[in-house]
């Protein structure tokens, strides 16, 4: 990606991954809130372009810590420049104001330290996994020098537990102030696709928030439900498909790909990703889910 100028946001952004350009993005703009241009820095000439490059060079090399270096999947979506960049125009937290919303058949362990500082749970169940821990501390493990951090390590995690045949967990969704939804799960069968795209038509309709869906593991062509609805034109902008890549920055073996969802998918680390599990413990793990 080319150097974007986006004076609105107060920052310029260059040679970024996707990933690591959603994270600054809504990281600038304080998740959907207000923004102070004060301290931007606008690109108005070369000479300031070639200034700013060798500001963000230096500025990254500050983020390459044992933390950022025990998951490859941080440096292989160039985190540390979105890092960086955020430094350079007074915005040191990645992830700060962002609410992720974690869906899953199970709860995240909010006793984790990596986690503890940063989630808020529903009440309904009391059942957690290393699954949905995992993937909250792929998104916003605490930066503290200890083991690891999160893409967006001062993001907000909302854990809440669904259900694949019912709306349980949605009408929460909806009544929330998550920008993000992470939905790393599958239908058992084709068959409930029609109640699917019922309760996530009815979440992108009452909300403003943006789900992204696991596209599977299962080797195939084309994503499962519901990451294969990303196909359909009523949920292009606010349902992503993620396929996983292998350290070579290759499709994982696993992985599903975009096929017919390819214009609004991804693909993104989720081979061997190194992260948190239930009581204070940590393993790698592989996945669309964790891509």
């Amino acid at each position: 990606m080319g150097a974007i100028n986006i004076a609105s946001k107060g920052v310029v952004y260059a040679k970024m991954s996707s990933v690591a350009l959603l994270i600054a993005l809504l990281s600038s703009c304080g998740g959907g809130g207000s923004t102070d241009n004060q301290d931007a820095q606008i690109v108005t000439s070369s000479a300031d372009l070639l200034i700013l490059s060798r500001e963000i060079t230096e500025k990254k090399e500050t983020f390459n810590s044992v933390e950022y270096k025990s998951n490859w999947g941080l440096d292989a979506v160039n985190a540390k420049e979105a890092y960086a960049i955020l430094a350079l125009n007074n915005k040191n937290i990645a992830g700060a104001g962002v609410v992720v919303a974690v869906l899953d058949q199970s709860h995240v362990d909010i006793s984790h330290t990596e986690l503890e500082q940063n989630i808020n749970i529903d009440s309904d169940f009391i059942e957690q996994s290393d699954h949905a821990t995992h993937i909250a501390g792929i998104i916003a493990s605490s930066k503290d020098d200890n083991e690891i951090h999160g893409l967006a390590y001062d993001a907000k995690i909302l854990s809440i537990a669904t259900s694949q045949n019912s709306n349980l967990g949605f009408n929460k969704l909806v009544s929330s102030d998550a920008d993000i939804a992470n939905l790393s799960w599958s239908l058992a069968n084709d068959n409930q696709a029609g109640l699917a795209l019922e309760i996530l038509t009815d979440t992108i309709t009452n909300s403003e928030v943006l789900l992204v869906a696991a596209a599977g593991n299962n080797a195939e062509d084309n994503p499962v439900y519901p990451a294969q609805f990303a196909a359909k034109s009523n949920f292009y902008g606010r349902l992503i498909a993620v396929s996983s890549l292998d350290k070579d920055m290759k499709i994982s073996g696993f992985s599903n790909k975009c096929g017919i969802a390819k214009n609004n998918c991804l693909a993104a680390p989720g081979s061997a990703i190194y992260s948190s599990v239930e009581n204070n413990k940590y393993r790698n793990m592989s996945g669309t889910s964790m891509a």
